[in-house]
C-alpha cells in the first residue's frame, strides 16, 4: 500500500496548483496510470481507482507533439479531484 499511497499523494500534490483543474488532472493521471488494479488489496479501492483512470483517459493524454488535457466540465473535474482525495484518505486509513 505504500506505493499506492505515494502515487496518490503525488496526484494530490499536482492537483494543488494554479493551472486549470483539467490540466492538473491530466498530469495527475500520468502519475496514477503507474498503478495497476493488482496493486490494490482492497477490491473497492481497486474499482474506484479503475473508474478514475477510465474517466481521465477517455481521451488520450497526449499526441505526437504534447499532452492533451481531457475535455471535461468544471463540475466533472471537481468530482474527479474529490474522488482522488477520497481514495487517498481511504488508503491512509482515514482522517
Amino acid at each position: 500500500m505504500d506505493y499506492i499511497r505515494e502515487k496518490y499523494w503525488q496526484a494530490i500534490d499536482i492537483l494543488v496548483g494554479t493551472s486549470a483543474l483539467q490540466e492538473r488532472l491530466t498530469h495527475a493521471a500520468q502519475v496514477l496510470l503507474r498503478l495497476k488494479v493488482e496493486d490494490f488489496s482492497d477490491t473497492d479501492l481497486a474499482r474506484r481507482h479503475s473508474e478514475v483512470i477510465k474517466a481521465l483517459t477517455e481521451t488520450p493524454l497526449s499526441n505526437a507533439s504534447s499532452y492533451q488535457p481531457r475535455a471535461m466540465s468544471d463540475q466533472e473535474a471537481e468530482m474527479l479531484s474529490r474522488e482522488i482525495l477520497s481514495i487517498y484518505i481511504n488508503v491512509r486509513g482515514g482522517i
